[in-house]
């Protein structure tokens, strides 16, 4: 059985939210000092396929609405994602209200799995940074959304 990494469902700004960064930005051979930089955007990405875009809004109101599809889940995130997270995601993501954008960031690869990643914003200051990754077989691998918070300088 191969060890994979599966993202736990958070939302802070914390060093956990750099931490995953660190994880997800590895197969990018980033490091370590550039991932504590302020996140940077890059301009040219190549683009994301309409499903996995449409899987990402999909899964934010998901977790807005903890409405969640167990059947879109591998074994290990489906074990992991606790009725209580789902609560705690939905209470944090609610309050967040209807997003206004979803823009695609780009992919990376971590432990065979596709991470792909995009920033959401809202009517007002708050970003949120969600992180989904698909295994082989398409199913999710993990999920993550994170407080985003742009360099003000």
């Amino acid at each position: 059985m191969r060890k994979r990494t599966v993202f736990r469902l958070s939302l802070s700004n914390s060093l956990f939210g750099a931490v995953l960064v660190a994880t997800l930005l590895h197969a990018s051979q980033i490091r370590a000092e550039e991932v504590m930089q302020p996140f940077q955007v890059a301009t040219t990405v190549a683009p994301v396929s309409p499903k996995i875009f449409a899987l990402a809004k999909e899964w934010f109101h998901r977790f807005q609405t903890g409405n969640i599809d167990r059947s879109q889940l591998d074994a290990a995130s489906n074990m992991e994602l606790t009725a209580e997270a789902i609560r705690q995601q939905e209470a944090a993501l609610s309050s967040l209200g209807k997003p206004v954008a979803f823009r695609y960031l780009g992919v990376d690869e971590v432990q065979g799995d596709k991470a792909y990643h995009f920033l959401i914003t809202f009517n007002g200051p708050d970003r949120i940074l969600e992180s989904i990754a698909l295994d082989e077989s398409g199913k999710i691998a993990g999920i993550d959304f994170a407080t985003y918070a742009p360099s003000t300088t």
